[in-house]
């Protein structure tokens, strides 16, 4: 949709062939994407697959699961993960699913709520997991860490600030 809301309620299951990934796409450039089921994205290999739910407003209340070695990418303007959105981040992640939460000029993507302002991350809940998944957070400001972002396992975190705005910490 380009300017109204999609729901992805219930449950989307993408499977992959050998030629093509899975992949399950949900995005309203100019209104709401809320996923409020479960999107499941994997390769018939048993490779994950991947996700991308991007909005100018991005809500998700369901389970996102690309599968082990998948990738979640959001995209929403100033993305504040609390609690709820840092219990499916975590449940990704410890899935072995990769999650990219990205802020640009005019969106912002990820779990999380949404607001208008300068492209910031804030992670306002603490999150953990202990598998090789990775966390990209990419935003066009700046990114501000207020609980613990701790992982276990052989993944990773990267942190990208000034992605485009001005400045940046």
């Amino acid at each position: 949709s380009a300017h109204g809301e999609v729901i992805a309620g219930g449950s989307i299951d993408a499977i992959g062939s050998t030629r093509h990934d899975a992949h399950i796409l949900v995005v309203s450039d100019k209104g709401e994407t809320r996923v409020t089921g479960t999107l499941r994205a994997r390769n018939r290999d048993g490779s994950g697959g991947r996700i991308e739910t991007s909005g100018h407003r991005v809500s998700i209340g369901g389970n996102i699961d690309a599968g082990n070695g998948g990738t979640w990418l959001v995209d929403p303007d100033n993305l504040t993960v609390g609690a709820s959105a840092a219990k499916t981040i975590d449940n990704s992640l410890n899935a072995g699913t990769s999650v990219t939460l990205k802020t640009t000029a005019t969106s912002a993507s990820g779990p999380g709520t949404i607001s208008s302002g300068t492209g910031n991350i804030v992670i306002d809940s603490g999150l953990a997991w202990n598998t090789a998944a990775t966390l990209r957070l990419d935003a066009y400001h700046s990114i501000i860490v207020k609980k613990a972002v701790a992982l276990s396992g052989r993944g990773g975190v990267t942190l990208i600030t000034g992605d485009g705005g001005t400045g940046g910490s």
